[in-house]
């Protein structure tokens, strides 16, 4: 690392001797020119060095300044010092530098001698090391450390107090707790270990200086946070950095450096990551019997601090990493607290490598990967982890082990699996129970037809559940599905069916026939649907086997309406024979009836009113006697006697009727 550095001292005033660095901007200049001058304060030790240390970042930002001032006794005229300002440039500042170490570099001028002064200092990242045996926070009251830090992160001005220890211990202790700071925290820290009055930049006072005049305070005896403070007062975060600096091997002040850049100069940043690191030495050394901090706290600290995706990178690559996270607490564990914290974004979940953990999961412990399934499934809420979670499982696991889960947890697995196509074509919903299946393919647009092949299976399923389908599926599925129409007829005949699927049957006449032809009995479903559906005057029909119509004669029962009679007396003009007389027995009473009645439907009186006649002098009104007289006409077309009037009605009215119109 290059530090810069200048000398100011006495030349025929106070001034600048000696510089590395000739070309600092003028703001730069005019602040090392005053801060170099003296502060009026001595040493009054004899036996210790006349000198004191200010640290403050110049106005341009580029450069920190540390600066070493010795009283110049021998020059004749008082007052005069000799000012040696080490530069340090803050973005160059790296996680091995210490400036603990940087007093070293520090020298007093001799005999007049400047010319060290206009050259680079070169420092060693490995030259960098303390060599202090004891910390020196160890010599001061713990809660005065911590009060003091506090202070500093928290970006506060003015504190002023008594110079009570030596001036050694004193630069120790400015440059210890420079060490502990972030970064981007030097723009706005100022200290001084020796001062007459307190010192200003700008307008403010300096963060933190030690002076022998004015209001000041001892942080030795009658401290004012004494017996009012202790430390459970102080964050947790910021209690473990400072326990951690008293021990004589800490690497605390490099991890903090290493997370500056996230942490920037934010106070809340930089007490979160304390946190993190207090966590994580809490799982490096945990007792073999004790419980590891759970990693939920890690997730809270990070979202505290750095709720932007895009924000606290460092900090998030290094505590998301299996290394880290293994230190807390098993991958299924990770997975599951991620799951269920409820800020997760698919941001942080790229950073984790998410989809590749799920992956190492499955490929490590497929019977882990079930649990942590189950439990996710089971949650009331969800982010954009839980969704993953269950995607993945949808995708990856196999139907005797998704089935169960998704059939379990409904409410959580529905909105899922019926936006997920490629779920959809695997057809595992076929295996569902009805109830679930009915709910899943109602809510299937047939957008998914054209990728689907399982029609026999989807069919069968459809029946057994007795599920209500739409119109644009019952076609596919009569259109798509092996001998469709006679597994629908014969389920139909027995049970119930969904009325848009029994329907679609109907463009395929020829099938219905053949199925019609070899039933015994027909049940009221079916019967109806014969008697809608089917055009008894249709080509087809009328070249059908009368004989088979038999059995849909036998079937009457109650609760057929008139459709029922009006098909079979359509299906008499179809013959000349016995069967004419057959199904004319059994419908013609039942019309007339409901015609003379006035209850017989109109829609009904369109189907059958080709086959009325209307001789003029009946009136057009009297759909009774148009009635008669068409079926009259029809038996002496076909060479039938009238004795056989006999045969087609029970009613005496009608018989009258029809032998009148003969």
């Amino acid at each position: 690392m290059v530090i810069e550095q200048t000398l100011h001292g006495y030349n025929m005033g106070h001034g600048l001797l000696a510089s590395s660095l000739p070309n600092l901007v003028p703001e730069d200049q005019a602040l090392l020119f005053k801060m170099s001058d003296w502060t009026g304060f001595h040493v009054l030790n004899a036996d210790e060095e006349d000198s004191y240390l200010t640290a403050y970042p110049l106005p341009s930002k580029k450069y920190y300044a540390i600066a070493k001032t010795w009283y110049a006794d021998e020059m004749e005229r008082a007052g005069c010092v000799w000012t040696h300002t080490l530069l340090i440039p803050i973005d160059d500042i790296s996680q091995e530098f210490d400036f603990r170490t940087i007093s070293r570099s520090f020298h007093r001028p001799e005999n007049n001698n400047f010319y060290n002064y206009n050259s680079s200092l070169e420092i060693e990242d490995e030259d960098m090391k303390s060599s202090e045996e004891i910390p020196v926070f160890k010599n001061f009251d713990v809660i005065s450390i911590l009060f003091l830090y506090t202070f500093l992160i928290s970006k506060n001005k003015g504190a002023c107090l008594k110079i009570e220890r030596s001036q050694s211990e004193l630069q120790k202790l400015v440059l210890s707790f420079l060490q502990y700071l972030p970064v981007k925290y030097l723009y706005d820290t100022l200290l001084c270990t020796g001062t007459e009055a307190p010192r200003k930049y700008g307008n403010e006072l300096f963060s933190l200086q030690f002076v022998t005049g004015g209001q000041a305070i001892s942080m030795d005896n009658d401290t004012p946070w004494e017996g009012k403070v202790g430390e459970e007062n102080f964050n947790e975060g910021i209690r473990y950095i400072i326990n951690q600096s008293l021990k004589d091997e800490d690497e605390t002040p490099y991890l903090i450096r290493l997370f500056s850049k996230d942490i920037g100069s934010d106070e809340n940043k930089f007490i979160s990551v304390a946190n993190l690191l207090r966590l994580l030495d809490a799982a490096m050394t945990q007792y073999v019997n004790a419980s590891r901090p759970d990693y939920k706290e890690v997730l809270q600290y990070i979202f505290a601090a750095f709720p932007n995706p895009h924000e606290g990178i460092i900090v998030k690559n290094n505590f998301y990493s299996e290394r880290i996270v293994k230190l807390f607490c098993a991958e299924d564990e990770f997975l599951y607290d991620v799951a269920t914290y409820k800020g997760m974004d698919k941001a942080n979940m790229a950073l984790m490598g998410f989809t590749k953990r799920l992956q190492n999961l499955r490929e490590d412990n497929i019977s882990d990967l079930y649990s942590l399934v189950n439990e996710i499934a089971s949650l009331e809420e969800s982010n954009d982890a839980t969704i993953a979670i269950l995607t993945y499982a949808i995708e990856q696991l196999d139907q005797n082990a998704i089935n169960p889960i998704i059939e379990s947890h409904w409410e959580t697995m529905f909105p899922i699996i019926s936006k997920d196509k490629d779920f959809i074509l695997k057809c595992y919903w076929l295996e569902f129970s009805n109830e679930h299946f009915s709910v899943f393919f109602r809510s299937l647009s047939s957008d998914v037809a054209d990728g689907f092949t399982k029609w026999n299976e989807l069919l069968d399923k459809i029946l057994s559940a007795n599920c209500v389908i739409g119109d644009e599926w019952a076609s596919y599925i009569v259109n798509q599905a092996d001998d469709s129409v006679g597994k629908i007829l014969d389920f139909a005949n027995t049970k119930d069916v969904s009325p848009n699927l029994l329907w679609e049957c109907r463009f395929n006449e020829r099938q219905c026939l053949q199925w019609i032809e070899g039933q015994a009995s027909f049940g009221i479903n079916i019967i109806r649907f014969i008697s809608y559906a089917i055009d008894p005057s249709s080509l087809v029909v009328r070249l059908s086997s009368p004989s088979m119509w038999r059995t849909f004669l036998n079937s009457d029962c109650d609760g057929l309406d008139y459709t029922y009679y009006s098909f079979i007396f359509q299906l008499s003009f179809n013959w000349h024979d016995e069967y004419a007389l057959l199904f004319l027995s059994h419908s013609l009473d039942r019309i007339y009836v409901a015609l003379s009645k006035d209850q017989f439907p109109q829609k009904e009186w369109e189907k059958i009113e080709p086959f009325t006649e209307n001789r003029g002098y009946i009136f057009e009104w009297d759909k009774c006697k148009r009635l008669c007289a068409g079926v009259a006409s029809y038996l002496k077309k076909c060479r039938f006697e009238s004795e056989v009037i006999e045969k087609i009605s029970l009613r005496n009215k009608v018989k009258k009727q029809l032998y009148k119109m003969w």
